[in-house]
């Protein structure tokens, strides 16, 4: 796992402007979620980033990537978050992150 320095090195990035918001999650887990201006937002776990982009919710923020077949998706309301996998007919394959909360203090 990547340590909180180095995520947040790679958060500081002119490439990833925005708005960071430090989620502690269930798994162990260490999200941060940068949030733009223009209804996008970048989510780093371990090594991976996801550039997303925002889309309806019946409930809360949803923001989505799509990679191939398969679409990262963050799910966000008030404090609370989760990042999942599903497949184009919406089912959901895994949880990599799921019982986030933000850390005291953040602004999603």
């Amino acid at each position: 796992m990547r340590s909180l320095a180095a995520v947040l090195a790679m958060a500081g990035s002119p490439l990833l402007a925005g708005t960071p918001v430090i989620y502690d999650c269930a798994d162990a887990a260490l999200v941060v979620v940068i949030y733009d201006e223009k209804n996008r937002a970048t989510v780093l776990l371990n090594d991976a980033h996801f550039d997303m982009t925002a889309t309806v919710s019946a409930s809360g923020a949803q923001y989505r990537a799509r990679m191939g077949d398969v679409q990262a998706v963050w799910w966000s309301k008030g404090d609370e978050g989760l990042l999942f996998f599903e497949d184009a007919g919406g089912r959901e394959l895994s949880r990599p992150a799921g019982q986030c909360v933000a850390r005291p203090g953040a602004q999603p």
